[in-house]
């Protein structure tokens, strides 16, 4: 008897991760798909924080510091000042977790505004899992406050164990997301002096998000080519700056202020080359493969698992990746999966008894 099962792609997309080609084509993009004006940057946010609601998973009992931190959070959420009760002898601290908490600040940012975070255990935690982030705050490098973060977490992974003392863990369970889980408590500085100093010399470079001869030569020729009447206003300074004069460009063309020359400048378009990537995220096991990414031939060998792919002959009938697998001692065990043609859907596994 036949039985069949489907696996999920991601999984075999990591094995096979390697024998992946990255072929280029060309594409017209806008020069902001590309680069970005040099002070379009943002800023790191950190802070420590408590998350609670762990089933037994978070911080063992034994951790001073953990207890110690418990207290700290909830003398902030009184509101008399004299702190709240806690005996961490009768307390599950295991319940909760001490966590660093990052974000990123975006650049021209405004308060109300909310952006992501990500919570990182410091102790020993074994899983985030149905955990929440009470309120914390998150600080610049200046050691001002930016926004407070806090919510339900996500994470991406799993850790359990059995009677038998064994345990099995996927991805890291000990690090998780909240989707927009910090609210912005003050504007960033919308543009730094510096900044604007080199802005008012009439100047401004475009930094290339992935630096390249190619294409930075692309930018400078395609601005030029758009301005005609103006001698070159555009040059490409090294891979990964190309410096524009603003200047002549505003009298010429009589733009009111930089800013909307630079919006224009960046609808230009540009012939680029684009490569087939594949993305392999370890920490979610998710895998994101272009549409143009293709199979190469490919043998590998790893335990008991073989993979053998074959790209399709011209003319031949793309069908479903099969993978035979013999069941010994009520162990399934993989011995080959043969995939045929370069995309898929999903992957059938053909169990034989």
């Amino acid at each position: 008897m036949k039985k069949k099962v489907k696996i999920l792609l991601p999984i075999f997309s990591l094995l096979v991760a390697a024998s992946w080609i990255a072929p280029s084509f060309a594409a017209q993009v806008r020069i902001k798909d590309v680069a970005k004006v040099e002070f379009q940057r943002g800023n790191p946010l950190t802070g420590y924080g408590l998350v609670v609601g762990l089933n037994g998973t978070g911080d063992d009992s034994s951790q001073d510091a953990t207890a110690k931190f418990i207290q700290t959070s909830l003398n902030l959420l009184s509101t008399t000042g004299k702190g709240l009760p806690f005996d961490p002898r009768t307390a599950e601290p295991a319940n909760s977790a001490v966590v660093v908490i990052t974000a990123d600040l975006p650049p021209y940012a405004r308060a109300g505004s909310r952006v992501d975070v990500t919570v990182n255990t410091v102790f020993d935690c074994e899983s985030l899992e149905g955990g929440t982030l009470i309120p914390a705050p998150l600080r610049g490098l200046d050691g001002r406050v930016y926004a407070v973060a806090d919510g339900p977490i996500t994470i991406g992974g799993f850790s359990a164990g059995g009677g038998g003392g064994g345990r099995t863990q996927q991805n890291h369970p000990t690090v998780g997301t909240i989707s927009e889980g910090a609210y912005l408590e003050a504007n960033t500085n919308l543009l730094r002096q510096a900044d604007r100093q080199r802005l008012n010399t009439g100047k401004v470079n475009f930094v290339l998000k992935n630096p390249d001869f190619t294409e930075a030569l692309e930018i400078q020729n395609a601005i030029n080519h758009f301005f005609p009447l103006v001698q070159k206003p555009a040059v490409a300074l090294d891979p990964g700056t190309v410096e524009i004069s603003l200047t002549p460009l505003m009298a010429r063309y009589e733009y009111d202020s930089p800013l909307e020359l630079i919006g224009r400048i960046e609808q230009v378009e540009i012939h680029t080359d684009v490569s087939a990537k594949v993305i392999v995220s370890e920490r979610t096991g998710v895998v994101i493969a272009g549409a143009d990414a293709r199979l190469s031939a490919v043998d590998i060998v790893h335990g008991s698992l073989r993979i053998v792919v074959t790209p399709a002959e011209e003319g031949e009938i793309v069908q479903e990746g099969v993978a035979y697998i013999d069941e010994t001692g009520g162990n399934i065990r993989p011995t080959e999966i043969r995939r045929s043609g370069g995309r898929a859907e999903q992957t059938t596994v053909t169990q034989q008894d």
